[in-house]
């Protein structure tokens, strides 16, 4: 008998030494900087956002650390007809939000992550504006460069609030896979894959 619970403890001090192993290798596989593919943010009637979400991944222990998210956002909208334009146009406007938080595995296959609310922040380009062509006619759009301070404004507390609850999305990522620079992983039921960053000076 004390032959068998001695074997059992022996086992489930093994299987907790693996589980261990294999935790700490996917903290040290996931570090660094991971790039993903254009995803839809939102899309209602204030506009269309899309976004490219990457990930910096630093370890500050054997299974866990810091991470910063950096997301480059496109908003397109449509411009009414009694805006300083006669005729309405899709706008596009460009900007980026980051944010901050930390990170644990808690499986050999998933990754707790806390993103910190009061680090997100939402930076409009006001130079960066695109009118495309009219939405009733086809003309092409007027020369337009900029947005004015009070658009940038009224764009960034839009989009603010499709970032945080983008963000607040991203809890836990699931079933992991990380292979030939792709890091492959689920939040909900929802599938992304994203590339490895590497810096080009080394």
């Amino acid at each position: 008998m004390r032959y068998f619970i001695n074997y059992a403890i022996a086992a489930a001090t093994a299987c907790m030494l693996v589980s261990c192993d294999e935790e700490a290798k996917l903290a040290s596989e996931l570090e660094g900087s991971w790039s993903g593919a254009p995803i839809t943010i939102s899309n209602d009637a204030a506009g269309l956002v899309t976004g490219v979400d990457t990930y910096v991944f630093t370890k500050t222990d054997s299974k866990e650390g810091t991470v910063d998210i950096a997301t480059m956002l496109s908003i397109s909208s449509a411009l009414p007809e009694d805006s300083a334009i006669v005729q309405p146009y899709s706008k596009t406007v460009s900007a980026k939000a980051v944010a901050t938080g930390t990170w644990v595995v808690t499986d050999d296959d998933e990754v707790n992550i806390s993103i910190d609310p009061n680090s997100i922040t939402v930076s409009v380009d006001p130079d960066a504006v695109e009118l495309e062509t009219s939405l009733l006619t086809g003309a092409e759009a007027p020369l337009v460069d900029s947005l004015s301070s009070c658009e940038t404004a009224r764009v960034g507390t839009q989009l603010r609030t499709q970032i945080v609850s983008h963000y607040s999305s991203i809890k836990m990522l699931d079933d992991i896979k990380i292979k030939a620079n792709k890091l492959i992983y689920e939040i909900g039921k929802t599938k992304y894959v994203m590339s490895r960053q590497i810096d080009s000076a080394n």
